[in-house]
């Protein structure tokens, strides 16, 4: 049987969504259900004096109201990122409904319960508050000059000096000393948030579009405070996430004790306008670059000073932005700080490429410019400073094909033929400018577990709780089961997003194939061990007396490999044991192996825009992309990847920004008119390709992520082409016309 890892398989799921056959969670068809509306403050800082509800009680098809007035008590949660073993899950450390605190705009304080949507929004818009408002910390500039350091940064110390970079910038022979700025940004998935709870005696169920069934699970658990058995979550569609899907936000646990109180189940789901507060974001990042280099383009100094703003009452790094500039370039004399800056904003949270792609924005323009100021071709000045081991640690990396992609994008894109000189190049009257921009990311691998059972029909339900946000999982599982037992795609059932599943981590991180894809692969060959331990073993079986390394399968059918007539079937191997199916469960961790080594998927940016400086137009016109992430098991749904990717780093160079009231806090920009995102009209032909890579030492079937590579480095790649094109060198982002005239 030809191997199933590596084809371009269509999406198993595709049908379903494209015919509407997919239920996402809020669809999901519940009997007796209920609506809620959440009430949210209208100011950033202050308190509550008082709540008016009467005009809403009495408003049609009202069941219940909720405030901080009459709320249950709500504990506290462990707030974490991924590690729903060690009972995390919470989004945040703001609790609501518990006292008349404000600490931010759209901070919920209340639920509305009725009959229909419409009834709760109704009566929503009745009820009256009225607040005791203190001047709200809104702008950076205010929020830093309370910045503090973490206690840590991903289980790293806030500062971190390897050698001396005071010497290092002082013996250099051009030094680039400049501050970076990466904006505000929201998820904004096409699926918004939307919970439905339901009661059953003191058994919860909640339908929650999630990427971490467990941790929802361990947060709503320890909210209220009930056991974790007591609790089921299910999600069997999530139209995406981005990173905002991961933990249960505070609106899960209203959802729950509304419906806890009106005895009914309860929908919540929120608005476009709420999806901005309460759900995360990428913060506002300030980067202070200092790079020192010699005459021939050695690095001799790299700093990177990150300033993040929070809220006041979160104290976490989401976006650990200086931990690849450590990393991605061979350098004597590294510091690396952070500091959070406080302001009345909700919490924020982990978007795609959390640290890499706002903090390479920043290393990989400052990198651009030591290459104008050396007059030293970009992507040579990066071949000098390659780094051939973890200069961080001095691990070997488990692989690494930087080189090759550098080659590879550069010919694809035709780099040599580029003028080096600002503003040299032109398209009639537009000005043409070519950037390029290294990708580094770190690939990672979590324990995971994963069950498989053949039936007496020859078909095979494979199970992980884990989640595909339109990412391609229950595909690739398919192929990753079909390879591995070597049956049809066809045959393979994979279902995911249920906490009565094996565990799984959070689908973040880009590790999801690798990790869910590792336990499918594990259970499934210990399932396939069973089948042929029960034939060796039974004296009526042609493969009796004979062992795993005689045997190959092909099409469901074990046979010997120097006589293939000899062999049985899977479905013949039940049948001779009088066995209806059989089951094996696997986890994998990390091992000792693996951990002598540091995991990166590597990659090159490649960049093309024209600037119409008569007009104003700035628009990206040609695109290419050469990344390296190990095994690719399904081409097709990679390279999708890789384009959304991009589109991605294409909406934070020119577009993305959540732009925040200063006297208010209220984010102004609050919808998906106003908060600019690219269409099709906005993108170019888009060349991406993985470059061939063998990945040793990470996980057992050689895989790495491939969700977030795209996204890493694009948006310098992009502002690098703008600086050849006009020679005006833009260090925040987004780039708007408003900057290059």
């Amino acid at each position: 049987m030809n191997p199933v890892i590596g084809k371009a398989v269509d999406r198993v799921d595709g049908r379903l969504k494209v015919t509407g056959g997919a239920h996402y969670c809020a669809e999901m068809p519940i009997p007796n259900l209920v609506h809620a509306v959440l009430i949210n403050s209208t100011i950033a800082n202050g308190r509550i004096v008082s709540i008016d509800t009467k005009a809403a009680k009495v408003s049609p098809g009202v069941l219940a109201i909720l405030t901080h007035l009459n709320a249950p008590p709500i504990a506290p949660a462990r707030v974490t990122l991924d590690s729903a073993s060690q009972g995390g899950g919470a989004g945040e450390q703001y609790i609501p409904l518990q006292d008349d605190r404000i600490y931010y705009s759209g901070q919920h304080i209340g639920v509305v319960v009725a009959e229909t949507l419409e009834q709760a929004d109704r009566a929503a818009s009745l009820v009256k508050v009225r607040y005791e408002e203190e001047p709200p910390t809104v702008t950076m500039q205010e929020a830093m000059e309370r910045a503090f350091p973490p206690d840590n940064v991903w289980g790293k110390p806030p500062d971190i000096v390897q050698g001396d970079s005071v010497k290092g910038l002082a013996d250099a022979f051009v030094r680039i000393d400049q501050i970076y700025t990466t904006a505000m940004q929201h998820h904004n998935a096409i699926e918004p948030h939307g919970t439905i709870a339901v009661w059953s005696g003191d058994f919860l169920t909640l339908y929650e579009p999630t990427t971490w069934v467990y941790g929802i699970r361990n947060a709503v658990a320890q909210w209220l405070q009930m056991p974790r058995e007591k609790i089921r979550v299910i999600q069997q569609f999530v139209g995406g996430s981005f990173g905002y899907k991961g933990p249960a936000w505070t609106h899960v646990v209203l959802a729950a004790i509304a419906a806890r109180q009106v005895n009914r189940p309860v929908k919540l789901v929120l608005t476009r306008r709420q999806e901005f507060a309460g759900v995360g974001y990428r913060p506002l990042i300030q980067h202070h670059i200092q790079l020192g280099a010699t005459s021939t383009g050695q690095l001799t100094a790299l700093t990177h000073h990150a300033i993040a703003r929070t809220s006041t009452f979160d104290n976490r790094v989401v976006a650990p932005v200086e931990r690849t500039s450590r990393k991605i370039y061979a350098c004597p004399n590294v510091t690396t700080t952070y500091r959070l800056a406080p302001s009345n904003l909700s919490g924020p949270y982990t978007m795609r490429g959390p640290g890499e792609t706002p903090g390479l924005f920043a290393i990989e323009s400052a990198m651009d410019e030591l290459a104008y100021a050396l007059q030293i071709d970009p992507i040579e000045l990066r071949l000098r400073n390659h780094a051939d081991v973890d200069p961080e640690t001095g691990d070997p990396w488990s692989s690494k094909s930087l080189k090759e992609c550098y080659q590879q994008g550069a010919e694809r894109f035709g780099w040599h033929r580029r003028n080096p000189q600002p503003g040299s190049m032109r398209n009639g009257d537009r000005l043409v400018g070519w950037g390029m921009a290294t990708m580094a990311y770190d690939a990672r691998f979590s324990g995971t577990t994963a069950s498989a059972q053949l039936f007496a029909d020859g078909n095979v339900l494979v199970q992980s709780s884990t989640c595909d946000p339109g990412t391609g999982a229950y595909t690739v599982m398919q192929q990753i089961a079909a390879d591995t037992l070597g049956l049809s795609v066809a045959s393979i059932r994979f279902e995911l997003g249920d906490t009565q599943m094996p565990e799984a981590p959070v689908a973040a991180g880009s590790k999801t194939t690798a990790s869910v894809g590792s336990a499918v692969y594990a259970a499934t060959t210990s399932l396939q061990r069973k089948l042929l331990n029960l034939a060796f073993n039974n004296p009526n079986s042609p493969l009796y007396g004979h062992t795993e390394a005689e045997v190959t399968v092909d099409n469901g059918r074990c046979y010997l490999k120097d006589n293939p007539t000899q062999g049985q079937t899977y479905v013949e191997i039940l049948q001779q044991h009088q066995m209806e199916s059989i089951s094996a469960q696997e986890q994998v961790q990390p091992d000792e192996e693996t951990k002598k080594f540091t995991h990166y998927s590597f990659g090159a940016h490649f960049a093309e825009v024209q600037f119409h400086p008569g007009l104003g137009e700035l628009r990206v016109t040609r695109y290419v992309g050469a990344f390296a992430a190990g095994r690719i098991v399904n081409p097709k749904t990679a390279h999708s990847q890789l384009i959304g990717g991009i589109i991605w780093g294409i909406g934070m160079a020119l577009m993305e920004q959540s732009i925040v009231d200063p006297h208010s806090g209220r984010i102004v920009n609050s919808n998906l008119a106003e908060y600019l995102i690219p269409v099709n009209a906005d993108i170019p032909p888009i060349d991406a390709f993985f470059v061939e890579e063998e990945a040793l030492h990470l996980n057992p079937i050689g895989t790495k992520g491939i969700g977030e590579i795209g996204t890493v480095g694009a948006a310098a790649a992009i502002a690098n082409a703008v600086y050849h094109a006009t020679g005006k060198r833009i260090r925040d982002l987004p780039i708007t016309l408003d900057k290059l005239i």
